[in-house]
């Protein structure tokens, strides 16, 4: 039962979960399309692979991405990675489902709030089953959202909008999905990117700054690097190579 060897450090990216954000249009969803040989599998819950050539999902419904999911389960399938193109409006698929299931039109309806929050209790369990469910697949797996400046007091607290309070107030950029559901899958993700523009050039960020949230627990990528599915590719290929012949 007990191990007599040290775990080695996961370089193959097919098996990684990745939390890419940036702001809209930058070119994530090119970006994704191009890795893995194009053998990417898009659940698509805002219409925006319509004009690229990709494998695709249309996600109408948390039911439409319940299904996808068991689907990918199953392991009968050619796709190497899966991107969730955003999660975002993922959440709100959700939600939706959330307050079917309560009788109620939206969030907005007392229900919601009633017996200590139970619309945000359903939503948060829902939410987190349904990125296990995908999580638990054997492929590799991009979580798109759009990006939002987030304002925190000296403690690490999120500020709520026009808060005001004494001392230093700082910002940063992070992901754009609500603030429960993106703690959850960056618990989750080997990889935290942030897709945006530095001295005039599309970038993508693997390390964190004060400003600005990243992560890469691989120790593969450097702490910039091109806007580039290829580039992406090659310092995994490389790493993988290593691995393998130790």
């Amino acid at each position: 039962m007990l191990p007599t060897k040290k775990s080695k450090k996961e370089t193959d990216p097919r098996k990684l979960a990745v939390f890419l954000y940036g702001q809209s249009k930058i070119g994530k969803t090119t970006f994704l399309s191009g890795l893995f040989g194009g053998d990417v599998l898009f659940l698509d819950t805002e219409k925006g692979t319509k004009n690229i050539e990709v494998f695709s999902v249309q996600i109408e419904t948390w039911s439409d991405f319940m299904e996808a999911a068991k689907e990918l389960k199953k392991k009968d399938h050619p796709y190497k990675c899966v991107a969730v193109d955003t999660v975002d409006e993922l959440r709100e698929k959700c939600l939706s489902h959330v307050c079917q299931r309560l009788g109620i039109p939206d969030k907005t309806h007392p229900k919601f709030a009633s017996r200590f929050g139970q619309g945000y209790a359903l939503l948060n369990h829902e939410f987190s089953q349904g990125i296990k469910l995908l999580l638990s697949c054997d492929i590799g797996i991009f979580f798109v959202s759009h990006e939002k400046s987030q304002n925190y007091d000296q403690n690490g607290r999120v500020l709520k909008i026009d808060e005001k309070v004494d001392g230093p107030i700082y910002t940063r950029t992070v992901p754009s999905i609500g603030e429960r559901q993106r703690l959850l899958i960056s618990s989750f993700s080997d990889v935290i990117l942030r897709a945006g523009i530095e001295n005039h050039k599309r970038v993508l960020r693997a390390l964190p700054t004060a400003t600005v949230e990243a992560g890469d627990r691989t120790g593969v990528l450097p702490s910039v690097f091109n806007l580039c599915s290829e580039e992406y590719m090659n310092h995994f290929r490389q790493a993988f190579k290593s691995a393998q012949n130790d």
